[in-house]
């Protein structure tokens, strides 16, 4: 039986290892080991110190004077706690989190931990935490005068921005098939310019997703298991957000609701160059809120239109024979049509959300007095309201359904066994999902043969149609370079495996 050759590793390539999975945190450490010829468990350890790790000089490979926790095991424990809180608009304080930290000492049979004030510093530090009064909205609203305030100083601030420049962010709770998973979407006042959506889930690896390249997902992709806006989540997405501006020469600004998940790390704050995060006043989402404006409900009014339409085909292939069981809709469908949705979002409805706020500095083209900014949405309602009407049974109106998620109570916080749990199996592969997708079968990897052979199939069909199929210039260039690529991989594969038995 072959083994492997023991890789010694540099200190600068397990600074490489830790950079890699921040850049690609949905990267397996088993992808990891495999790309850099090492062990499973030898990626998990060089990411438990990472900290250590990425505090070494770029320039020399030399290691920083770096202390990091002492007790990593519970500060994660603690951390998973803390964005739970925050989801659910906790207040913490340093009592109460020195009262957790014991608790999972005690749970992680860790019988050295000391709560002093030295230990409760590093923490907070290392996770962002500056103050812990919570910060979400609040249920007594402010004055009309305090918001028109907030908005006068809003369009001052704004004034030194380009438009394109300045851009806006939100959540939002999507019942992808009426269950919950989160949603950002995120772009600049025009609307011609948008950053793909950032799509959390429940699972790392559902069924209908095996062998994808999340990479190449339509959307960010991230999963933990409430499907939960995360602090982790919120940094990775600002300086993913960073660095599309810094290659572009550009710097803009985020404007983004105070929520208390909403925390920006130190580390993150350091490499923030070409952003600048500007959280809205509390409490003033609903009047202040671009995304809350409109711009969400036109997603969510795209997307529902493409679910129901996806059953109703689902329906009619049933009826005529084509199948013989109903198809059942899974989370790829799902991403797919949360992206299209997301571009179907006309730029003429973002810039009317934003006009509406009145958070702009003025300009000649403001939406009149009295517009309401659902005139935007009739066409679309419209179209949803029919194609609910050819659902087999009775459902909800276009506007309740599109407004689902906001009736329905958000999920619990994780258990502190389910944190527990987490910790301790945080480096194991998350098995395929089964009851995620439970009628969806688990694909094989199209191999570069098949490949090759639906794309010859396909460009054969577009040239044995007659006229009536229209024009298909278009789509047989596209198919074309698609076929010349798949056939340089099958020759690059071919002269590897040659060149592999000739050494054999």
């Amino acid at each position: 039986m072959s083994t492997r050759k023991r890789t010694i590793l540099s200190a600068a390539q397990k600074r490489e290892i830790c950079e890699t999975k921040e850049r690609e945190p949905n990267l397996s450490n088993t992808s990891i080991a495999q790309r850099y010829n090492i062990g499973k468990s030898t990626v998990t350890d060089i990411l438990n110190e990472k900290e250590r790790w990425l505090a070494i000089s770029g320039d020399k490979g030399s290691v920083k004077k770096f202390r990091g926790p002492k007790w990593p095991q519970l500060e994660k424990a603690l951390g998973l706690w803390v964005d739970n809180a925050l989801n659910m608009k906790q207040d913490i304080d340093g009592n109460i989190l020195k009262t957790k930290a014991v608790f999972f000492a005690e749970r992680f049979s860790i019988e050295d931990f000391h709560q002093s004030e030295g230990w409760l510093g590093g923490f907070k530090k290392r996770y962002g935490l500056r103050q812990f009064k919570k910060q979400g909205e609040a249920s007594s609203a402010p004055s009309v005068e305090s918001i028109e305030n907030d908005r006068l100083a809003l369009q001052q601030f704004l004034r030194s921005y380009n438009p394109e420049d300045i851009w806006n962010g939100d959540e939002t709770g999507l019942f992808w098939k009426m269950e919950p998973s989160r949603v950002l979407a995120r772009g600049p006042i025009s609307g011609t310019e948008k950053m793909a959506l950032t799509f959390i889930h429940k699972h790392k690896t559902p069924r209908a997703m095996k062998n994808l390249n999340y990479k190449n997902l339509p959307v960010y992709y991230y999963w933990n298991k409430k499907a939960w806006m995360q602090v982790s989540i919120f940094n990775d997405i600002l300086l993913k957000l960073n660095e599309k501006m810094r290659r572009r020469g550009r710097k803009i600004v985020l404007l983004i609701d105070n929520a208390p998940v909403h925390l920006i790390l130190d580390e993150t704050r350091e490499k923030l160059d070409s952003v600048e995060v500007k959280f809205l006043p509390p409490n003033t989402t609903t009047a202040l809120q671009p995304c809350d404006a409109g711009i969400i409900h036109s997603f969510k009014c795209h997307y529902k239109r493409l679910f129901i339409q996806n059953r109703i085909d689902a329906y009619d292939n049933v009826q005529d024979g084509i199948v013989e069981v109903l198809a059942d809709y899974n989370i790829f469908e799902a991403l797919q049509n949360s992206a299209e949705a997301w571009s179907m979002v006309s730029s003429q409805t973002i810039s009317n959300c934003w006009k509406k706020t009145g958070i702009l500095p003025p300009s000649d083209d403001e939406i009149e007095d009295g517009d309401s900014i659902f005139d935007d949405f009739e066409e679309e309602e419209a179209e949803l309201e029919r194609l609910i009407a050819l659902l087999p049974e009775g459902h909800l109106d276009a506007r309740e359904y599109i407004n689902i998620e906001d009736e329905m109570a958000a999920e619990g916080a994780l258990t502190d066994e389910e944190i527990i749990d987490a910790v301790l199996n945080a480096d194991k592969e998350e098995e395929i999902v089964i009851n995620d997708d439970e009628f969806v079968p688990i694909l094989e990897k199209v191999s570069l043969k098949e490949a090759e052979k639906s794309v010859d199939n396909t460009i054969r069909f577009l040239y044995e149609q007659g006229p009536e199929f229209g024009e298909v210039n278009e789509e047989l260039r596209i198919l074309k370079g698609l076929h010349k690529r798949v056939k340089l991989q099958l020759v690059k594969n071919l002269k590897q495996l040659n060149l592999h038995n000739f050494h054999d």
